[in-house]
């Protein structure tokens, strides 16, 4: 009897000690913001208007953002926007580093190595760090430095840009750069 009296109170209190609040010690592997954020690898997304394709966007990773009041989508490794006008294959694209689509605005912005080009006729590229474009207005525009060549070897460089999405005609703000002068005087005649 003595024995359990001397044993029960030392186990007692070895239980009592050995015992913790789990809320204490546990690690926290997702935050409260994590549970509104989806990620998704290897995507490609298909926008159609009356059955054909207009608009193609490739990426490695996207996490779709639901907080509070915004909705967004976010390309942290990369994106391919490919653009297309009635045909099957694409027009115009723009690849980009990084890309945040503001899905309540209607505009996506492209960051770091953006490259938007055409991808018939005279190939024209133009390549900058940030890019915006607008969904519903369909332009594309910065006020950054931009870079813009072609295959036949015309370089123009400048400070803002200003773009349909089809890339066909496109403004520049400052600028300078080579451009071949008998092709110029007869676009613009």
């Amino acid at each position: 009897m003595k024995y359990i009296l001397v044993c029960f109170p030392i186990v007692f209190f070895c239980t009592i000690l050995g015992c913790e609040d789990p809320a204490d010690t546990r690690v926290e592997y997702y935050t409260k913001d994590d549970a509104q954020i989806d990620k998704i690898d290897s995507i490609t997304i298909l926008y159609s208007d009356s059955a054909k394709v207009r608009l193609r966007i490739t990426a490695k990773h996207m996490r779709n953002i639901y907080i509070s009041d915004r909705a967004a989508q976010e390309f942290p490794d990369g994106v391919l926007v490919e653009f297309f006008e009635g045909e099957s294959t694409p027009q115009s694209q723009v690849r980009a580093d990084y890309g945040y689509r503001d899905l309540v605005k209607g505009e996506v912005i492209f960051r770091d190595h953006v490259a938007f080009e055409t991808l018939y006729g005279e190939r024209t590229k133009m390549t900058t760090q940030q890019l915006i474009w607008n969904e519903y207005t369909r332009i594309l525009e910065t006020s950054r430095f931009v870079q813009i060549s072609n295959i036949n070897g015309e370089l123009v460089r400048g400070y803002g840009f200003r773009s349909s999405q089809d890339f066909k005609r496109y403004e520049l703000g400052i600028g300078s750069g080579r451009k071949n002068i008998d092709k110029f005087e007869k676009e613009i005649q």
